[in-house]
């Protein structure tokens, strides 16, 4: 199926044909239609229709043009998301969920840093408590800390804070509440 869209000066855009196949077989830049239809229209009105059992139709585009390889966002390197939400931004469309998954794929490798950072404080303070309530404490804050990711990731995903922030916000709680904790130590 094929539209072909014209312009005039009273109408900037409008519907000048449709063409219509049961099987279509793109072949360089020749597109071939077997068991189709073709109608052309002059303003509102049909002017004219046409039944075909084969036809061609040239000046279509290769077939690379139509099979772009695409990869989710959390696929995509870094240099590729941001050519992307380029690409996006360029045709008119929002790209504020790009944007936050940009700045999480800078701000996810410090998850490592800000564990450590938590984690060092209730190593040494859970020496008499005993292992397991030092595990059972660090799992529980590790929950709470993928929660907050995934909450702050969604206030970005729909435009309630700003794409830097919602990256970056869990890493700097939970980073200065561990600097804290870390200071209040004692040695």
């Amino acid at each position: 199926m094929a539209a072909t869209i014209s312009g005039t000066a009273s109408f900037p855009w409008t519907l000048a044909g449709r063409t219509y196949a049961e099987k279509a077989v793109l072949a360089g830049e020749t597109l071939r239609m077997e068991d189709g239809w073709a109608r052309r229209f002059s303003g509102d009105l049909a002017e004219s229709y046409q039944t075909n059992a084969e036809t061609e139709m040239p000046g279509i585009e290769k077939k690379d043009y139509f099979l772009k390889e695409w990869k989710e966002p959390s696929q995509m390197t870094y240099a590729e998301l941001r050519a992307y939400t380029a690409e996006v931004a360029d045709m008119g469309f929002d790209t504020t969920r790009f944007r936050v998954d940009i700045h999480g794929k800078i701000a996810f490798p410090f998850v490592c840093l800000v564990m450590t950072l938590l984690g060092v404080p209730f190593a040494f303070s859970m020496g008499r408590k005993g292992a397991l309530v030092g595990i059972g404490l660090s799992v529980v804050i590790a929950m709470i800390y993928w929660g907050a990711i995934g909450v702050f990731r969604s206030l970005g995903y729909v435009g309630y804070l700003a794409p830097f922030l919602a990256a970056w916000t869990p890493n700097l709680v939970f980073g200065l509440a561990g600097i804290y904790l870390l200071f209040r130590l004692r040695t």
